[in-house]
C-alpha cells in the first residue's frame, strides 16, 4: 500500500508541547500521540488492531542496544553506518570508534577510542576494522549482535574499480602512474593482472584491493586465499556468528528485517543513501566475469556471498507475505520522510506525523532525524558526527 493513498498530518509544535513532546517519545519516537490534533482536528491515530498490537509487541521486547558492524567496503555499510550511528547517538551508546583516520587497527591503540566519558567496553561499533572476534569480545559488551553485510562479487568488483582508481582517493592511480581523468574500466581491470591482484600498504587493512576483499575485511587470513577447504571453513563459521545478515540488493528489506529483530521501528531505520559511485551500466565480457570468479581472484567472495545470501532467504521472516508488504510500504515511507526533511522552510516551524497504520503505530519526524538525513554525502559526516557525540577530539 502507498503511503500516499493515506492522509499524513503536518503539526507545529511550540512551547511546552515539546515538554509533552518528549514524555511521549521512546528515543526520538512516539508510543501514544493521543494529546496531538491534526490539521482538520481529528485524532492522529488510527483503530488498526495490527497497530495496537505492534506497540504491544515493542513493549515486550526491549529493543537491541549493543551490536557490531564491522564496516565492509562497497557493500551499503556506509548507508548502514549512518543508520546505526543515528540509534547510537539518540540512545547515548558507547561506542568504539576511529580515532586519526578512517580505519580502526585492533593493535595500533591511538587508532580508536571509546566513548562518551570514560568506558572501558562499548555497547556499539561501525567503523572500517577488520573483523576480530577476540577484540571484539574484550572490548565490547557482552551480548552483542553482529550485523554482517555482503554484496553479489560482480556487482562489489565494479563498484570497487570504479571507487579506488577514481582521482580522489589516488593511491592506485599514483601507483601506476595513471594519468587519464575519471576511474578506470572494470573490463581495464579484469585484464590486467597487475591491477587485479594490486595490495595494499596499510597496516591492518586487507591485503588487497579487488581481490577477495569481502572475505579480507571479516579477517579471513590472506594466505589461505587458495585453500578452498579453509575458506569454507571460515565462512561457516562466519555465518553462524552472524545474528543479522543484510544483502547490499535487497537494502530496504534487510532494514525491516533488521528492525523486528532489533525490536526497533521505523523511525530508527529510516534512511539515504550513501550511494558514493553512480551504478555501472558497463557489461563485462563474460571472460572476465569468468576471470572474476575463478579461484585464484574472487571465488572466496562468491562462495561468501552464495551462503549468506541463501541464510537471509531462509530467514522464517521473509516467508511471510505480511513481511513483503511491509517492505514496499517502507519504501513509499523512506521517500516520503526524505521528500518532507528536504523542505528546509519547514523544519523550523513543525514536526511531521505519520499516523499509526497497520505497520506501526504513530510517529513523529522531528528537526533533529531531518538533521540526519540532510547530513551531506560525504562519509566523513557521520564520522565527526559519532566523534564528536563520543567527546574525542579526533575528528577527520
Amino acid at each position: 500500500m502507498s503511503i500516499r493513498r493515506k492522509a499524513i498530518s503536518v503539526l507545529v509544535v511550540t512551547g511546552g508541547c515539546i515538554v509533552l513532546a518528549g514524555v511521549l517519545m521512546r528515543n526520538y519516537g512516539v508510543t501514544d500521540l493521543r494529546y496531538f490534533v491534526s490539521d482538520n482536528g481529528g485524532d492522529v491515530r488510527e483503530n488498526s488492531q495490527h497497530a495496537v498490537n505492534s506497540v504491544e509487541q515493542l513493549k515486550e521486547n526491549k529493543p537491541v542496544q549493543r551490536f557490531v558492524m564491522t564496516k565492509v567496503e562497497k557493500t551499503g555499510s556506509s548507508t548502514l553506518r549512518a543508520i546505526l550511528g543515528r540509534f547510537i547517538i539518540n540512545n547515548r551508546l558507547n561506542v568504539l570508534t576511529s580515532c586519526k583516520g578512517y580505519h580502526i587497527i585492533w593493535t595500533i591503540k591511538e587508532s580508536w577510542t571509546i566513548g562518551p566519558g570514560k568506558a572501558e567496553k562499548a555497547d556499539a561499533l561501525v567503523n572500517h576494522a577488520l573483523y576480530n572476534k577476540s577484540f571484539l569480545q574484550k572490548f565490547m559488551k557482552p551480548g552483542y549482535k553482529h550485523i554482517a553485510l555482503v554484496r553479489e562479487p560482480i556487482s562489489w568488483f565494479k563498484s570497487a574499480v570504479r571507487f579506488f582508481t577514481k582521482a580522489d582517493p589516488g593511491d592506485i592511480r599514483n601507483r601506476f602512474h595513471f594519468t587519464n581523468p575519471g576511474p578506470l574500466k572494470p573490463e581495464e581491470v579484469a585484464a590486467n593482472d597487475s591491477l587485479l591482484f594490486v595490495t595494499r600498504k596499510h597496516p591492518g587493512l586487507p591485503d588487497a584491493w579487488f581481490h577477495l576483499g569481502q572475505l579480507l575485511w571479516y579477517g579471513f587470513n590472506y594466505a589461505d586465499r587458495n585453500n578452498i577447504t579453509a575458506i569454507n571453513s571460515f565462512i561457516a563459521s562466519l555465518v553462524k556468528q552472524a545474528d543479522v545478515i543484510m544483502l547490499y540488493d535487497q537494502l530496504d528489506a534487510s532494514l525491516v528485517l533488521l528492525k523486528r529483530k532489533f525490536h526497533w521501528t521505523f523511525l530508527d531505520i529510516f534512511y539515504k543513501s550513501y550511494a558514493f559511485e553512480p551504478k555501472s551500466k558497463e557489461e563485462l565480457s563474460k571472460k572476465s566475469i569468468e576471470r572474476i570468479l575463478s579461484k585464484e581472484v574472487n571465488f572466496g567472495d562468491k562462495l561468501l556471498y552464495d551462503s549468506m545470501n541463501r541464510t537471509w532467504w531462509n530467514y522464517p521472516e521473509l516467508k511471510e507475505q505480511h513481511f513483503w508488504e511491509e517492505v514496499n510500504y517502507f519504501k513509499e515511507l523512506n521517500k516520503e520522510v526524505n521528500a518532507y526533511c528536504s523542505r528546509k522552510h519547514e523544519l523550523d516551524e513543525g514536526v511531521f506525523v505519520i499516523p499509526a497504520s497497520e505497520w506501526h503505530e504513530a510517529l513523529l519526524v522531528t528537526p533533529q532525524l531531518c538533521s540526519y538525513l540532510r547530513l551531506p554525502g560525504s562519509t566523513k559526516n557521520m564520522i565527526n558526527q559519532i566523534n564528536d557525540y563520543a567527546e574525542k577530539k579526533c575528528t577527520i
